[in-house]
């Protein structure tokens, strides 16, 4: 299950008028185009830094509690903690399966020439570039 903390967070990005400075930041080898793993690896670095409240390096069931609700976010939680430990680190955060799928597809619904990357010029606040 995707939490809809982590769709808050991979979009909102996206969408902001720092359109150019967030592609910069997702393009990690600087080729000018940004792939669907470097668009995952980003959203879910930057959803795990903002659901991590105290910045510590690891998301809290309380942490976790603040923006996830309803009858399925202890399970959810519970799922994201693979090594049991009682918290979730960033790499089980974003190694996650469920969560890359879903970011995955999320990417193929805004790479509009479905070429696979996606430029500056495809971010849709610089469309009109």
């Amino acid at each position: 299950m995707v939490s809809s903390a982590l769709l808050v967070c991979s979009c909102s990005a996206w969408a902001d008028p720092l359109a150019d400075k967030v592609y910069a930041e997702t393009d990690l080898n600087h080729d000018g185009k940004v792939t669907a793993a470097e668009f995952v690896d980003h959203i879910l670095k930057v959803s795990f830094t903002r659901l991590d409240a105290d910045k510590d390096g690891k998301i809290t069931p309380s942490e976790w509690a603040l923006v996830e609700k309803g009858s399925s976010a202890k399970a959810d939680f519970a799922a994201l903690d693979i090594d049991k430990d009682g918290a979730v680190e960033v790499t089980e955060f974003v190694l996650n399966p469920g969560k890359r799928e879903v970011l995955g597809k999320i990417f193929l619904t805004v790479d509009p020439n479905d070429d696979g990357v996606l430029t500056v010029k495809e971010i849709p606040a610089n469309e009109k570039n």
